[in-house]
């Protein structure tokens, strides 16, 4: 007979299980029930599925959260950042927005924060914020441990943006939804973990303030889009607004999801994650058959995620989740292990200096590292010219209860040059901060490999080395000539975002910008170019398009605006690239982006990807 100790912890096991199926399977209802409206920004009437279905729609909310579970599986509890990147690297293949964006500087060897935010002008949007769930599940009713795993999340493609603080509000409602059913009190959880000032966070005020109001729904959507309102439809404040409309408005689990949903803009997002809360929240009782029926229990994988052995079943994702979250409990109860990160997580949002990550950081050393390193660049840029100096500035931290004595040093590109070894002697549990300059000599590459050198020394004997891998991709060079002949500006620029220099901004007339594009193989490629003026471009000297003038127009890699793109077959070898377009002053520091893209043809690794190897010199 089993005691009632057992039948305590079998009952919870059981709801705990019945409170992670219904939260997936609110995700797939809602993700279906928007799919079919996303990007429409117009006020809707949607009433249900849009025609008869059999499966849930494949989307990137549930497949991203699928390669964090395959990653927690790999790594453990101790989950990181890094770790996650690596993740994306073997499995995701998505151009999408900031999926393609962070995709380009992974490939190119940066890391988490810098890879999440280095050149990417979507970290404020809703690729992270719709992965909420799983840190949840793992965590109920322990939000600071659930934004801890969202905030790791985050900085893989959203790192310094208002993405990051969505996913962690999320994640900080969906934990709390375990052990918590009113609504009020879960809001005010979310918004505990995130900064007071974000927009996330005011855009949730303001819904919450309209409500109270006595707006109806409609009147309270128009406000938050005149107050928040973006022209990307992905822009993750008024979508989390929306979501919160919803659940305000919502009179029961379908009710709110199609309020949600018909608020417009990413309705398969807001539809989705106010499904998992309602899910988690109310259990799966709640969910209607004729919502759950049509769909069924599938798991359907988008065709960009590969090599990854998924759940096939919304049962086998929940017991899969379950496995995992007994490993995650165990670690976070257990202080000899969970110290380091325990140190991390918030209090309050006030108190939210543990969770400040500068965006322009590499992480590259793991928590259980007796010593922690990180790299930020004294211009906050990882991108290096031609025979340029580069100051790497190095924070080391001993995690030991004991001196690390050691040296230090950089191996660069052959060619580059660097500093001598460094002698170090860091005290217990102390941190140090160190300049170390790189010239780089004048080849340019697609990359740059650096690896960062530890070697612990114990009575002058070299014992081991300690290596971490830092990258720098190449600057572009760009000249910028008028019609006077001796105007002749160059720029070298970071990232796509190209300005007008300084000298030059106060002209009035027709500018050329210039350089020599670089492209290793013959390829059709996709040249996007966003601008507030329209721009001819030209290949060795032959105009290929002139771009439409557009203040909406937006750097999407598979999506962009009618008129900005051009797709043509480009050689291998150097061609001449230039700009042409009429500048004035009202325009001195709009940024033209030009972006090389692969075409729409290939199949490996599918269309739409950065062309990190197309070099402008």
């Amino acid at each position: 007979m089993l005691s009632s100790t057992t039948n305590d912890i079998q009952t919870t096991e059981q709801r705990w299980y019945r409170k992670i199926y219904a939260g997936w399977l609110g995700k797939s209802i809602g993700g279906t029930l928007g799919m079919p409206y996303e990007r429409d920004m117009r006020l809707l009437n949607v009433s249900g599925y849009d025609h008869a279905i059999s499966l849930p729609a494949a989307n990137d909310d549930l497949d991203l959260q699928l390669v964090n579970l395959h990653a927690l599986e790999q790594y453990g509890p101790r989950l990181q950042a890094l770790q996650l990147g690596r993740e994306w690297l073997e499995h995701v293949f998505f151009p999408f927005d900031e999926y393609g964006y962070a995709l380009a500087n992974l490939r190119r060897g940066l890391t988490p924060p810098l890879a999440g935010w280095f050149n990417n002008p979507f970290i404020d949007c809703m690729g992270a914020s719709i992965r909420s769930e799983l840190w949840a599940m793992l965590t109920p009713g322990r939000p600071d441990i659930a934004t801890y795993y969202a905030w790791q999340d985050a900085l893989v493609d959203h790192a310094g943006g208002e993405g990051m603080y969505g996913e962690m509000f999320f994640a900080a409602i969906e934990s709390q939804a375990f052990v918590e059913s009113d609504r009020e009190q879960l809001i005010s959880c979310g918004l505990h973990y995130i900064p007071e000032h974000c927009r996330v966070a005011q855009a949730v005020r303001h819904v919450i303030a309209c409500h109270a109001r006595g707006m109806s729904w409609q009147e309270a959507r128009t406000s938050i889009l005149k107050h928040f309102g973006h022209k990307n439809f992905t822009d993750a404040p008024q979508n989390i607004a929306f979501t919160i409309l919803g659940w305000l408005y919502g009179t029961n689990f379908e009710h709110a999801i199609l309020t949600a949903i018909n608020c417009g803009y990413d309705t398969d997002c807001t539809g989705a994650t106010l499904g998992a809360i309602l899910g988690i929240m109310m259990g799966d009782s709640a969910i209607p058959e004729h919502l759950s029926h049509p769909i069924g229990n599938q798991v359907v994988l988008s065709e960009p995620i590969r090599f990854l052995h998924a759940p096939r079943t919304l049962e086998e994702l929940t017991e899969r989740t379950l496995n995992v979250a007994h490993e995650v409990q165990a670690f976070w109860q257990n202080h000899t292990c969970a110290d380091t990160l325990q140190a991390l997580l918030p209090t309050t949002s006030t108190d939210f200096q543990p969770f400040v990550t500068r965006p322009q950081q590499s992480e590259n050393s793991l928590t259980e590292d007796s010593i922690a390193v990180s790299v930020v660049f004294q211009d906050q840029q990882p991108a290096i010219g031609r025979s340029q100096t580069k100051i790497l500035i190095t924070t080391l931290t001993n995690r030991r209860d004991h001196v690390w004595r050691g040296t230090l040093q950089l191996d660069v590109p052959e060619g580059w040059s660097s500093e001598e070894k460094i002698e170090v002697a860091l005290p217990a549990l102390s941190t140090q901060t160190y300049s170390l300059p790189v010239t780089s000599n004048n080849v340019i590459k697609p990359a740059y490999a650096v690896m960062l050198r530890l070697q612990p020394e114990y009575t002058g004997v070299l014992w081991n080395t300690l290596t971490f891998p830092l990258a720098l991709v190449p600057a572009k060079n760009w000249v910028f000539t008028t019609q006077d002949p001796n105007m002749r500006v160059p720029s070298l620029v970071a990232g796509d975002n190209l300005v007008v220099p300084s000298q030059l901004q106060a002209y009035e007339g027709v500018i050329q910008a210039s350089t020599i594009l670089d492209n290793p193989y013959d390829r059709m490629v996709r040249f996007i170019v966003v601008a507030p003026m329209p721009i001819e471009v030209q290949i060795d000297g032959k105009s290929i398009f002139t771009s439409l003038a557009s203040e909406s127009a937006l750097p999407t890699f598979h999506r962009p605006e009618e008129g900005s793109y051009c797709e043509c077959f480009v050689r291998a070898g150097q061609h001449d690239l230039t700009l042409v377009f009429t500048h004035n002053q009202h325009q001195a520091d709009a940024p033209i982006m030009i972006l090389p893209i692969i075409g729409s043809d290939v199949e490996e690794p599918g269309p739409y990807y950065y062309l990190t190897d197309m070099l402008f010199i």
